[in-house]
């Protein structure tokens, strides 16, 4: 058999810190399950225990454990910084090596700050996924400069980044199993099914002051004054910030205890907008909104703050309406607007679901993610390339 009939594969390496699920995790677990095998071979690490290992073990997704003792960005001021960068730069240079990586994709801050030096110094290229709003530090701004492409999910991020920055940043929107989540159904027990005497609203997103749960339930306590009909509210997500206790306060002194519900970190979720009646997001700053686009997959109508990445997804008026940031009354006032008109919703939730399937769909996202891997050739072809011969060959 000719060389010229080796199959090259590059072997993606996709760090994680492992102690949290959020959208961007969300997001490479999706992109990594449509990656062309033939072609890439992913390799994804986790440097600590959580949540993470759960949720690739139930995707039957194989993962390597690579503690680290710190990271970079992490310490209380820059010298601490910059140590964690130097204590963890051998340990992986090393991993890189040893594996014959030939690009490494960051997710988060933290794993981009850490890998992208010893990326470099191993020979792979770079990748950079910004993912939340660019917050300014030196550190950042020159780990930053070490990447070989960077890719943001939205415009709001990318024009958050440094000037010297944004021209050569591509915006890939994010992916999502589209066919999973249109088809999700609500389960048989376990949590509410749509009933046309009680109406279902729901928050989702980890209990983050970014996330907004407070307006949501002023927003809550409106829309239950306000709406002819029984109405309860879910929160789905994890307590990130210790907000709960709070919550709960404003919830017993609103007086809503008896409707309001939180349901802790739900996965899958798509059967949770399906079992719903209306998604409030009132996040303000989202990067992107993955929340928004998964309700419009599942036929789900929304009503979001105007901020971010939401003004991105959402077509006012013609796939979701959008309200002035921390404003619970206008809020309320949407979501009753909107419930109480049945064409207006049906034919809204109908065009969202129709421009949600073909925008974000994970074929098109994974195909612009593996044309930049091709694009951005291995620096040695010889040792960060994986040759294996097309099936059914000798």
């Amino acid at each position: 058999m000719d060389d010229s009939e080796l199959i090259v594969r590059r072997r993606i390496c996709f760090p994680f810190v492992g102690d949290s699920i959020g959208g961007s995790q969300i997001s490479t677990i999706a992109l990594i399950s449509a990656l062309n095998v033939s072609r890439y071979e992913p390799l994804v690490v986790a440097h600590e225990p959580g949540p993470l290992a759960g949720y690739l073990e139930k995707r039957n997704i194989v993962f390597e454990d690579l503690p680290l003792k710190a990271y970079a960005g992490s310490g209380f001021n820059r010298v601490a910084q910059v140590a964690h960068l130097f204590m963890a730069t051998p340990v992986l240079w090393r991993f890189l090596r040893q594996h014959k990586v030939s690009h490494v994709h960051t997710q988060d801050g933290r794993m981009s700050q850490t890998w992208g030096l010893s990326a470099r110094l191993a020979g792979a290229r770079f990748i950079w996924h910004q993912r939340v709003k660019y917050t300014p530090s030196r550190l950042t701004r020159h780990t930053m400069r070490l990447a070989d492409q960077i890719v943001c999910n939205s415009n709001f991020v990318r024009t958050a980044l440094p000037l010297h920055l944004q021209a050569d940043a591509q915006v890939v929107d994010n992916p999502f199993d589209t066919v999973r989540i249109e088809s999700a159904r609500a389960p048989q027990s376990g949590m509410p099914k749509k009933s046309t005497n009680c109406t279902t609203i729901l928050f989702v997103g980890n209990l983050a002051n970014q996330k907004r749960p407070e307006i949501f339930l002023r927003a809550a306590d409106l829309i239950h004054a306000g709406l002819d009909r029984p109405v309860q509210f879910l929160i789905c997500g994890r307590d990130r910030d210790q907000l709960q206790p709070g919550l709960m306060a404003l919830i017993k002194e609103l007086g809503i205890a008896d409707i309001v519900h939180f349901m802790g970190f739900c996965d899958p979720i798509a059967p949770w907008f399906a079992a719903s009646d209306l998604l409030l997001a009132p996040e303000v700053d989202e990067a992107f909104g993955r929340t928004l686009v998964e309700a419009m997959l599942t036929g789900t109508p929304v009503v979001a703050s105007n901020s971010g990445g939401h003004k991105e997804i959402i077509d006012p008026g013609r796939t979701g309406l959008l309200v002035p940031p921390d404003d619970a009354p206008a809020m309320a006032a949407a979501a009753i607007s909107i419930l109480g008109d049945d064409v207006r919703r049906e034919r809204m939730s109908r065009v969202a679901k129709e421009e949600a399937l073909a925008r974000y769909n994970i074929q098109s996202h994974s195909a612009v993610m593996m044309d930049i891997y091709d694009k951005l050739s291995p620096i040695n072809h010889q040792n960060r390339s994986i040759a294996s011969r097309p099936e059914g060959r000798p």
